[in-house]
């Protein structure tokens, strides 16, 4: 399994948004990337602050060289020195990248919640895409259970922080009586909601909240204990004049609020005699839904994703102690997950043989009751059908045993000795010599040695 990405942690904003999939697109980029003969299974987690890929493959160096291609292709990149930007995880490692991931744990906010709905909300994508299948069936559940027990056996989520809190905390900076503003909120997805909730709790009053489908922004602005209305993105216009604090998060490849609309509302301001009366703006959108613009208007406070990483350090210590416990689960969960692999892998391996040989007997021991009832003395076809059955059992493994001591492999003989149990009466250790190289091998004999 590889999983390759990027992140805030090396990749600022004005990347991410290039790197970012449309989530209307998001089961064609899967199909497209499936399609490859090598990708096995496939799955796209693309947020304001990170786009991974996930495939099962084999590890191999062009394959991680081939999905970076694919994905600069698929969206039309072309970035200067554009692997300083992505990360990448093998195996054991993408498991346990996935599990953080999920927890919160490699989040700009330590331990923020909104990534598992993410995380499930790709995983139902992929499905719906037809591009998940037994490895991922397994691992991206397994990850979910990993931030279910961080949660509730670590203290990382007891503290309200969050981008979305951290966009209202910042407010609070600006507007002393946060609680007389009016907030416009853009768009109507978790974030939003978030934000949402959070003013609420600071005590503002009125909201108003524009999306693309009228319907789902009517069903936040029911659960709040608010005045405001709903409404869709053709009335940003209007509901801006009235907006002292502007909150955008939509999923849209275009910007949502232009320059040229917050300067006429400054000026509208001006000429209706409400002073300089500040706008807050926080643009959570990955691409960006404000136009960078709007930061060169006096009055006007603009921030992105990017901005809030101060506030949201100031908040990360009081989650710190609590991550290391975390860290600790995730580690030991991979570890334990891995182990389950190998059992389940041995297990049907274990399976397998079981009806390899299963069949074996069944058709020597058909031709045997043949044969009796054709005539044949009964000793000698039960002689005839063990020496046969042991034959066919004992045919792979010999050539087997065979191979490990034409290549020198001591520690497969070892293993076969093991697994077969044959007698271990005594041991001699012999040096011999192959090819000049001395080797120190075990040699385990029965008491019958061929002299």
């Amino acid at each position: 399994m590889l999983i390759l990405g990027i992140n805030h942690h090396k990749t600022p904003i004005v990347l991410r948004e290039q790197f970012a999939f449309n989530q209307l697109d998001l089961q064609k980029a899967l199909r497209v990337l499936k399609s490859s003969a090598w990708v096995e299974e496939a799955m796209i987690l693309s947020t304001c602050n990170r786009s991974e890929i996930y495939v099962v493959t084999d590890e191999s160096s062009h394959k991680l060289v081939w999905l970076k291609d694919w994905w600069c292709s698929y969206l039309n990149l072309s970035i200067p020195d554009i692997d300083d930007y992505f990360f990448h995880h093998w195996h054991k490692s993408a498991i346990n990248h996935l599990s953080r991931v999920a927890a919160g744990l490699d989040s700009m906010v330590l331990g923020e919640p909104q990534i598992l709905g993410q995380l499930k909300e790709a995983y139902t994508t992929a499905k719906k895409a037809e591009t998940v299948g037994p490895i991922l069936q397994q691992v991206v559940p397994h990850s979910f259970k990993v931030a279910k027990r961080v949660r509730s056996e670590t203290d990382i989520g007891q503290y309200p922080v969050s981008v979305a809190f951290a966009a209202v905390t910042l407010a609070k900076r600006i507007f002393h009586q946060i609680g007389s503003a009016t907030a416009l909120l853009i768009g109507a997805g978790e974030m939003i909601s978030l934000v949402a909730r959070h003013l609420c709790d600071q005590g503002i009053k009125t909201i108003h909240i524009l999306n693309r489908t009228p319907e789902r922004a009517e069903e936040i602005l029911k659960k709040l204990e608010v005045s405001g209305t709903f409404g869709g993105l053709c009335q940003i216009a209007g509901k801006l004049e009235q907006a002292d604090i502007v909150v955008s998060c939509t999923g849209s490849n275009e910007i949502i609020v232009s320059a040229e609309q917050i300067r006429t509302v400054i000026q509208t301001r001006i000429q209706r005699k409400r002073g300089h009366k500040p706008i807050y703006i926080v643009d959570l959108a990955v691409p960006r839904d404000i136009d960078p613009e709007v930061d060169q208007f006096e009055d006007v406070y603009l921030f992105t994703i990017d901005d809030l990483q101060q506030v949201i350090e100031e908040n990360r210590a009081a989650r710190a102690s609590a991550a290391e416990s975390a860290e600790e689960i995730t580690e030991t969960a991979t570890e334990k997950f891995i182990q389950e692999l190998r059992v389940r892998q041995a297990a049907s391996i274990i399976s397998n043989y079981r009806n390899h040989a299963e069949t074996i007997r069944q058709t020597l021991l058909s031709r045997a009751v043949k044969r009796i009832q054709q005539g044949e003395a009964p000793e000698d076809v039960l002689d005839h059908m063990s020496r046969t059955l042991m034959n066919k059992l004992i045919h792979n493994p010999t050539l087997a045993m065979r191979e490990a001591l034409e290549t020198k492999n001591i520690e497969a003989l070892n293993w076969s000795q093991k697994m077969l149990g044959l007698p271990d009466t005594s041991v001699e250790t012999v040096s011999t010599e192959w090819e000049g190289e001395v080797v120190l091998k075990e040699i385990k004999t029965s008491d019958s040695k061929l002299k």
